[in-house]
């Protein structure tokens, strides 16, 4: 889901990179990404989230750089705020202290 906002939305983020926007909701993250020319991108991915309602922009390709070199089904992401940074790690269930790494993200604030 994410590579396909990430395609949409690199048009009209000016040399940025891809931004999306994140919606985190009970059950679900909601990426959005839109563009004149070639339009919007509009998703629920299902998810465990905990807290309260919150929105984000993250570039996409800072993102995506994470995910294709973790290996693991399941990742966590632990968010404070829409403007602090995020931490992602792999599914603590599944590793070992050798075995965990952290991943640090920051969001793109947007002049809206």
């Amino acid at each position: 889901s994410l590579e396909l906002a990430s395609v949409i939305s690199r048009e009209i983020s000016k040399g940025r990179g891809s931004i999306i926007r994140f919606t985190l909701e009970e059950d679900k993250i909601n990426l959005y990404s839109s563009s004149q020319d070639e339009g919007t991108f509009d998703e629920n991915v299902s998810a465990l989230v905990e807290g309260e309602k919150l929105e984000l922009n993250y570039n996409a390709r800072y993102l995506l750089d994470v995910l294709r070199v973790m290996d693991d089904e399941r990742i966590e992401l632990r968010l404070t705020g829409a403007n602090t940074p995020g931490i992602i790690q792999a599914d603590v269930e599944d590793k070992t202290d050798k075995d965990r790494f952290l991943y640090l993200i920051l969001p793109v604030r947007i002049n809206k």
